[in-house]
């Protein structure tokens, strides 16, 4: 769950959990928000998240629907959080920019997620259908 600093992992295989048993350290340390948050979810997440499951999966619908076109997507097959190719646009700037001040959109760059990512923004689909709708109507004007 992105936020709490809380993220629990099960590694089966040996040669992987002796290789990711480094100084603890180097993964933080869970807050009580966090594990409060956690057992909330393994207690009483089952039903919100089979409600959110097809707010998602329409929503990543809507993304596909309503990008502009020239935008690469590939709807996730899990998540909210969608990659899109913005290389065949043309843009006079790098697309993050580009959609912040011509949009007034906020996507995550590309480039902050290594090499590769030059060309390419993240979108986070996870939020209400009718902002949704709106983000990619902004998005589709600023690129016309």
């Amino acid at each position: 769950m992105p936020g709490v600093r809380c993220a629990v992992a099960h590694i089966g295989a040996a040669d992987v959990r002796v290789a990711l048993s480094g100084p603890t350290y180097l993964y933080g340390e869970p807050n009580t928000f966090g594990v409060a948050a956690t057992l909330a979810a393994w207690r009483d997440g089952d039903s919100w998240l089979s409600q959110l499951r097809p707010v998602l999966d329409r929503n990543a619908a809507l993304v596909h629907e309503g990008l502009p076109r020239g935008i690469g997507y590939r709807v996730p097959e899990a998540g909210f959080l969608a990659w899109l190719d913005c290389r065949a646009l043309d843009l006079p700037t790098d697309p993050h920019t580009f959609f912040l001040e011509k949009a007034r959109v906020l996507l995550n760059d590309g480039q902050t997620f290594g090499p590769g990512g030059e060309g390419f923004v993240r979108l986070n689909f996870g939020t209400s259908p009718d902002l949704l709708r709106d983000i990619l109507g902004r998005m589709r004007e600023a690129v016309g």
